[in-house]
């Protein structure tokens, strides 16, 4: 099997790639470990609250409010994004880092409750 030069430049490219978004979805799953383990096992810790739980999922709920009214147009809902794809428009990603942390938030702040 011969590779040739345009062949190995494909798979360099693949495998950088692959390599960068396998370090951002690390660093997701990481920081979404260290905040859940801070929200949710550290900081109960220090307080007696019975209500714990449903104060951090309203103040996690009020973060994702106030971003989603400040950067309403930043970040879109999948339905949006389909509708655009099937139309033949580009992924909007102008502020990749708000929806990363838009992501985060729900996560840590106990959506999965």
């Amino acid at each position: 099997m011969i590779i040739s030069r345009k062949n190995l430049t494909y798979y360099a490219g693949c495998f950088l790639m692959g390599m960068i978004f396998a370090v951002i979805v690390w660093l997701f799953l990481k920081l979404m470990k260290i905040g859940t383990a801070f929200l949710w096992d550290y900081l109960p810790g220090q307080f007696d609250l019975k209500v714990y739980p449903i104060i951090i999922c309203l103040v996690g709920g009020l973060i994702l409010g106030l971003i989603k009214s400040k950067y309403c147009e930043s970040v879109y809902e999948m339905n949006v994004i389909l509708s655009d794809r099937k139309k033949g428009k580009k992924l909007r990603n102008e502020n990749i880092l708000l929806i990363f942390v838009s992501a985060l938030i729900p996560i840590i702040f106990g959506g999965s409750i």
